[in-house]
Order: structure tokens, then C-alpha cells, then sequence
């Protein structure tokens, strides 16, 4: 008895080892493609943001993803390992750098179908390489913390430095094309300042407003912003009016000045909704862990999205990817229409408006007005809005 006991143990053990190697090639082979698709995006869109950055063919992105991706995998660890502590900062600090010393390695073997001038534009390229690699492997996301940095008796959390980097990423974009435009970068440079502060005022209002029933009790707490609870159409709305009453006063093209910003908006969206991540925060219904496994996003996302003794949506994710591209279509609608046609708000309010439309109604956390999800409902009126608006202004061209 003892030894068929013995035996049935050791056939177990066997069998687990065996799932465990396959599902470690599946997962190496998921690796794979994310990195892949993760590169060739990066490398394309910095290849189109600076000048100092080329590449001849879509070929010779995905090339040069491999070429990345394999000189991650090989020269990396050996180049990481020269900073102690491995930790946090020390990542921050030199996965940048060694991409850098990457990227002109891919430079070098691909010759003039790659080519890279200057300083400015790899480290550029470093910091999202940087971000896809820190994200993807893991390695200051297991174990998950709501906490970053902890510098004395100050707190840094994930949330607001993705907040800040989506900030900074938007200005940017935003200040280039305004060099392009003829609105100028100074102008960007002062309204900046004014959307910053209403758009974090017309966040936290919003969410306060249709919250309402539970701050009236707690009048204090609408002023403890850190505590969590803004949203993004708060932030959207007051950026418009804020945009409105700023172009006015400085005699600029008002729906000029939105379709300068709305790329980089939707780009900051996509990069905020990983603070929800990080923050447990605006996850879906309760799913299947086999339902997420079929989805092939990686092994920490769907670990962090067991919530309350179930597995969740990453409605997260599906918002993030879906704003990333929609970034890419805003830059090609953009491109495609200059000096035509003043649509790409139009197109940000329809192509944003359908995915939270749907994303909206696997979440959990919705704010309602009586029975409706009012994101749902800002969605819609947005939408129509960006329909109405398109067809406005190609009539005008008419």
C-alpha cells in the first residue's frame, strides 16, 4: 500500500514538472510577442517624433525589435549586474542607459536602414523601452506595493508618477506639433500650467459630484485627493473649457489648440490606467482564471487581478491598449488631414468615447446618476458630439 502510494507521488511530481515546462515555453513564446509588438511600436513612433531617428521600412522596426530584444536578453543582465543594489533606483538609472548603448548596437548592425543621430532621441526611446521591460518583467512589480518610493516620512506612489510621466509625455507631444502648427511652443508652455491645475480641480469635482452621497457626510474628505477618487472625464471636460476661455484670451484657434492636444491626452491615458493597477483599482466582474490565461497577458497582471477572493477583468489593461492605439490613429488621422480638416478632437471624442462605452460596463466601480453609468452616458454624448463635428467641418471645406 505504502509503495503504490510512493509511486502514485512520484508519477504526480513527474506530471507537474512537465506542466510546468510547458507552460514555461508558452509563457517564454507570450514573452516573446509582447516584446516584439512592445519594440516595433516604440521604434516606430520615435522614428516618426524625431528627425534624429530613422527607420527606412516597418521590416526593419520589427527587425530591430529582435536585434532589442535579443541583446536584452544577453548583454543586459551582465551590464545590470555592474549596479548594486539591484533595486528600484538603480533599475530607473540603468535599464535607460543600457538601452541606450542598445539601440546604437541595433544602429551599427542595420546600418542606414536604422539609423540614430545624437543623444536626446535614444534616451528617449531608452525611458519606454525601459518602462516595457520594467512592466513586462516584473521586477519592481512582485510583489505588487501601493508604494514606490519611500524617501523619509515621504510617500511616492506608482499612481501619481504615471500620472506625472503621462503629463510630461502629453506636453511634449503637444509643444512639437505646436512648433509645426504656428501656434508656438510658448503658448503650450503657458496653458500648460492652467490644465494641469483645472483639469486635477475638474477631476476630483466630477468624482465628488456623482460621490456625493457619501461626501456629504464627510466634508472633509473631498480635499483628501490622495486618499484616491478623480476621473478623467472631469479632467476632460475642464481641460476644454479651460482650452476655451485660454485661446479666446490669447486670440488662438480654439479647436486647433484641442487637436494639438488630443494625441498626447489619450498617450497619458494609456499610461495612467496602470496607477489603477498598481492601485487595485477600476478592475472588472469577476472572471475565470482560464478566462485570463486565454487573454496571454502576463503571469503578474493576472495574478494582481485576483481582488476580494476572485479573479477580475483587467478592465485596466483593455483601456490602456485601447487608448495606445488610438493614440497611433490620432497621429495618422492627423498626418492625413493637416491643413484640411480640424477633426482629430472630433475623431478623440468618437474612437474614446465607443471603447469606454463598453469598457465601462464590465466595471464594478461606476459612477451612476439614478440608474446610469454616467461614464456611459458621457460617452455617448461625446460621441454624437465628435460625429456632428466631423461632419461640420468637412461641409465647411465643401
Amino acid at each position: 500500500m505504502k509503495k503504490r502510494i510512493v509511486i502514485e507521488a512520484e508519477e504526480n511530481k513527474k506530471e507537474d514538472i512537465k506542466n510546468n515546462i510547458k507552460l514555461l515555453k508558452n509563457s517564454d513564446y507570450i514573452d516573446f510577442i509582447i516584446y516584439m509588438i512592445g519594440y516595433a511600436i516604440v521604434l516606430l513612433l520615435a522614428s516618426y517624433l524625431f528627425s534624429s531617428f530613422h527607420i527606412s521600412k516597418f521590416f526593419y522596426a520589427f527587425l530591430g525589435a529582435i536585434i532589442i530584444y535579443i541583446l536584452n536578453k544577453t548583454i543586459k543582465p551582465l551590464l545590470v549586474t555592474l549596479t548594486m543594489p539591484i533595486n528600484m533606483l538603480s533599475l530607473g538609472i540603468t535599464y535607460p542607459i543600457v538601452n541606450v548603448i542598445i539601440l546604437y548596437l541595433t544602429s551599427f548592425i542595420l546600418g542606414k536602414n536604422f539609423t540614430i543621430h545624437g543623444i536626446i532621441a535614444p534616451f528617449f526611446i531608452a525611458i519606454f523601452i525601459s518602462t516595457l521591460n520594467i512592466l513586462v518583467e516584473g521586477f519592481i512589480i512582485k510583489p505588487i506595493m501601493r508604494e514606490s518610493l519611500k524617501i523619509g516620512n515621504i510617500t511616492i506612489y506608482y499612481y501619481s508618477i504615471l500620472i506625472l510621466l503621462g503629463v510630461l509625455l502629453a506636453y511634449y507631444l503637444s509643444k512639437k506639433e505646436a512648433e509645426k502648427n504656428g501656434l508656438g511652443k510658448k503658448y503650450i508652455d503657458d496653458l500648460l500650467f492652467y490644465l494641469v491645475i483645472f483639469g486635477i480641480l475638474g477631476a476630483r469635482l466630477y468624482y465628488v459630484i456623482f460621490n456625493f452621497s457619501y461626501y456629504k457626510n464627510n466634508i472633509l474628505s473631498i480635499f483628501k485627493i490622495w486618499e484616491g477618487g478623480i476621473a478623467i472625464y472631469g479632467a476632460v471636460i475642464a481641460g476644454i473649457i479651460t482650452i476655451y476661455y485660454y485661446s479666446k484670451k490669447k486670440k488662438k484657434d480654439f479647436l486647433l489648440t484641442l487637436d494639438t492636444i488630443a494625441p498626447g491626452l489619450i498617450l497619458a491615458q494609456a499610461i495612467g490606467r496602470w496607477g489603477n493597477f498598481f492601485n487595485h483599482e477600476a478592475y472588472g466582474r469577476v472572471v475565470s482564471l482560464s478566462f485570463l490565461n486565454k487573454l496571454h497577458i502576463p503571469e503578474f497582471i493576472i495574478n494582481e487581478m485576483f481582488i476580494d477572493g476572485a479573479y477580475r477583468h483587467p478592465t485596466f489593461l483593455y483601456e490602456s491598449l485601447w487608448c495606445l492605439l488610438g493614440f497611433i490613429i490620432l497621429l495618422i488621422i492627423r498626418n492625413k488631414t493637416r491643413d484640411k480638416y480640424k477633426i482629430v478632437t472630433y475623431s478623440y471624442f468618437i474612437y474614446y468615447g465607443i471603447g469606454r462605452l463598453f469598457i465601462e460596463g464590465l466595471r464594478t466601480d461606476s459612477l451612476y446618476l439614478f440608474n446610469f453609468r454616467i461614464s456611459q452616458v458621457v460617452s455617448i454624448i461625446l460621441i454624437v458630439i465628435g460625429i456632428i463635428g466631423i461632419i461640420k467641418e468637412r461641409n465647411k471645406r465643401v
